[in-house]
């Protein structure tokens, strides 16, 4: 039986780039795009919070579909699904939103992204 000798300079450069590859990079690579993907929702709930409330308050009445339409594109644009958003609409307690020149927020969830708009509903 041969004895092992670890101060040889003697192996195989393909089994210890194969071998790194599989400790090293693979758990990079895998934070790294599961990084980018929690992000990429923040961005998404960012934008749909901003917009979403933009639509809502220039709507001619609370319940309009145009919101949820606008949500629902803003959501297709950053290539998440409409039934991974949650909205909230809060006018500081006052249900419903029919005072104008008060503070809407809109509160967004894209699956474990959250974001937050406020906006003062003009007069």
């Amino acid at each position: 039986m041969p004895r092992l000798n670890f101060n040889s300079e003697t192996g195989s450069a393909a089994i210890e780039l194969i071998g790194f590859s599989l400790l090293l990079m693979l758990p990079i690579m895998w934070f790294s795009i599961d990084l980018v993907g929690r992000q990429n929702d923040q961005f998404a709930a960012n934008s749909i919070a901003e917009h979403g409330l933009r639509a809502w308050v220039l709507a001619d009445k609370p319940d309009s579909p145009n919101f949820e339409l606008a949500i629902a594109q803003i959501a297709r644009d950053f290539r998440e699904s409409a039934s991974s958003v949650t909205w909230r609409i809060d006018c500081g307690g006052v249900d419903p939103c029919l005072p104008k020149g008060q503070v809407v927020r809109l509160h967004i969830e894209v699956k474990q992204a959250s974001a937050l708009a406020a906006m003062r509903w003009a007069k």
